[in-house]
Parts: C-alpha cells; structure tokens; sequence
C-alpha cells in the first residue's frame, strides 16, 4: 500500500473510531431498557469497553511497528466491524 493510502486508511480508522465512540450513549438507553437493566450498569458497561479499547492502543501500536500500519488498520477495521 502507498504511504498516500496508509493515510487515507488512518483517517478513516481514526473517523469510525470517534464516531462509534459517539454511538454507545445513544444505545445505552435502548439497551437498558431491552435488557432489563439499570441504566447505571449499562454506562458502567460502556466504561469497561471505552477503557478496553484505550488500553488496546498501545499493543496496535506494537503491533503495527512489527507487522506493519496498513495491516493492522485493515485488520482492526475489520474485526470492529
């Protein structure tokens, strides 16, 4: 892949990331619901996987020095969706 495509594969990474961090709280309040549920303890569900996710970046990081940017961006696009 071209440094040009990398980039363009990063921002678009980086743009779902941040939209699907916008879409939780819109479903926490279904999701309660749905499930029967406070609504305490699907914000606090919501914690545990924001937290995750931030505690994953630096093994992307350490992954995509060893396997490579555009590699690890694909692949973590994918198995997001």
């Amino acid at each position: 892949m071209t440094p040009k495509g990398t980039q363009v594969l990063a921002g678009f990474g980086h743009a779902f990331a941040h939209a699907w961090e916008l879409v939780f709280p819109a479903v926490a309040v279904p999701l309660a619901r749905d499930l029967g549920m406070p609504f305490s303890e699907a914000v606090a569900l919501g914690f545990v996987l924001y937290l995750l996710f931030g505690l994953g970046a630096p093994l992307a990081g350490w992954l995509a020095d060893r396997w490579g940017g555009a590699r690890v961006l694909v692949a973590g696009l994918v198995l997001g969706g």
